[in-house]
C-alpha cells in the first residue's frame, strides 16, 4: 500500500455567467490611457517671457501716446512741490523801513525798536547795537554790523578773522546752512565760548557769525550774547518755528538782517 496520497480531484468551475456560480474574484485590469501631448518647460518660459515682453511693449507705447488726465484737487491748503535744498541765489533788493542807518562806504540797513529799543553806536567800520536783556533772559547782548572790502578773502577766511579777534578760544557748535545777509547767500557759523563777567565767575556764552559778500564788498554780522541753552515753545523767545541758536537776541534779527543794503 502507497504512502502518497490519491491523486486530487480537479477543482470544479463553471462557465463565466453559469446560474449558480458565485460571484467572486478580482476586478478585471484596465489598461491605462495613453499621454496625451505635453509642452516642454522650456517653450513654455519661451512663450511665457515673449507674452510679458509684448505686454511691457504695449504699456510703454500707452505711456508715450496717451495723454494725462486732469490733475487731482490739493484740499483746502493747495498743492506745494516737493522740499529741496538747491543753491540760493540773490532774491532781489532788501526792503526798506524801520530806522535807517547809512555808512559812508555806501551800504546800509534798517534796525527796530521793537521789541525794545537798542543801544546804537556807529563807527565808520560799521554800526553796534547793545540789548539789554533782563538777567532772567539771558541778559545783555551785542550785535556787530561790519562791512569793507573782501580783499579777496573767502567767507571762511572772514570769519575766522572775526573770530580770531572777538573770541580766539571759542570752539565750533556748528555750521549754518545758506544764511543769508541782506537777502544774500552767504556763510555762516555759530561759536560756544567761555568769558568771566563782572564778578569775577565763568559764563558760556555763543558767537554767530554771518558773511555775504557782493562785487568784492563783504558785510558781517556778529551776535554775542550769554548762552540761554535749548529754546523751546514755553520759552519767551519761541517764534513758532526750531532754531538751535541760544542766544537770547537772535531771535529778533531777522528784520534787520534782511534789510541789510550793499553798496551799489
Amino acid at each position: 500500500m502507497s504512502d502518497l496520497p490519491p491523486e486530487a480531484a480537479p477543482w470544479p468551475t463553471a462557465p463565466p455567467g453559469e446560474p449558480g456560480t458565485p460571484i467572486v474574484g478580482f476586478p478585471d485590469g484596465r489598461a491605462y490611457a495613453p499621454h496625451a501631448a505635453r509642452v516642454s518647460h522650456v517653450r513654455m518660459i519661451i512663450l511665457l517671457g515673449i507674452g510679458l515682453g509684448v505686454l511691457a511693449a504695449i504699456l510703454i507705447v500707452v505711456a508715450v501716446i496717451a495723454k494725462p488726465g486732469p490733475g487731482g484737487t490739493c484740499g483746502r491748503f493747495g498743492c506745494q512741490e516737493p522740499p529741496t535744498t538747491p543753491k540760493l541765489t540773490s532774491a532781489g533788493p532788501a526792503v526798506t523801513s524801520g530806522t535807517p542807518y547809512s555808512n559812508a562806504q555806501g551800504w546800509g540797513l534798517d534796525y527796530y525798536n521793537i521789541p525794545f529799543a537798542p543801544t546804537v553806536a556807529a563807527s565808520s567800520a560799521g554800526i553796534e547795537f547793545t540789548y539789554d536783556f533782563a538777567a532772567k533772559y539771558g541778559g545783555t547782548a551785542l550785535v556787530y554790523v561790519i562791512g569793507g572790502s573782501d580783499g579777496g578773502d573767502s567767507d571762511s577766511t572772514l570769519i575766522n578773522d572775526v573770530l580770531s579777534q572777538a573770541a580766539p578760544n571759542a570752539q565750533l557748535a556748528y555750521d549754518e546752512p545758506q544764511p543769508l545777509v541782506g537777502y544774500e547767500p552767504g556763510e555762516g557759523a555759530t561759536f560756544n565760548d567761555e568769558a568771566s563777567s563782572s564778578d569775577g565767575s565763568t559764563v558760556n556764552e555763543q558767537l554767530i557769525v554771518d558773511v555775504a559778500e557782493v562785487n568784492g564788498f563783504a558785510i558781517t554780522v556778529v551776535v554775542e550774547g550769554q548762552d540761554i541753552g535749548n529754546v523751546t515753545t514755553k520759552s519767551p523767545f519761541w517764534s513758532d518755528h526750531p532754531s538751535p541758536a541760544q542766544v537770547n537776541v537772535a531771535y529778533f534779527l531777522d528784520p534787520m538782517v534782511n534789510h541789510i543794503r550793499f553798496p551799489s
